[in-house]
């Protein structure tokens, strides 16, 4: 029976820790809907954008909303999101 485990690591300085994010509008993810499948749907998208994205760049990617609209979040660094 497989267990359970963390590793916990004191972050001694994140005075020190900061990142420059970009927000993109994603066009076609719309929360706005009528039923609990299609509600379920625009979770599952977002799950796939977030991996795929963030495997294919090597860099951490998230979806956030802001009025009713969906945004990537990437990393400033990111020169160019792939097709």
């Amino acid at each position: 029976m497989p267990g359970t485990g963390t590793n916990d690591f004191a972050i001694k300085n994140p005075s020190a820790l900061s990142s420059t994010y970009k927000l993109y509008g994603i066009r076609g993810l719309s929360r706005e809907v009528t039923d609990d499948r299609h509600r379920n749907d625009y979770y599952l998208n977002c799950q796939y954008l977030i991996r795929t994205l963030s495997f294919r760049l090597q860099q951490p990617v998230t979806v956030i909303e802001r009025d009713n609209a969906a945004f990537l979040v990437v990393p400033a660094d990111v020169a160019f999101l792939p097709a």
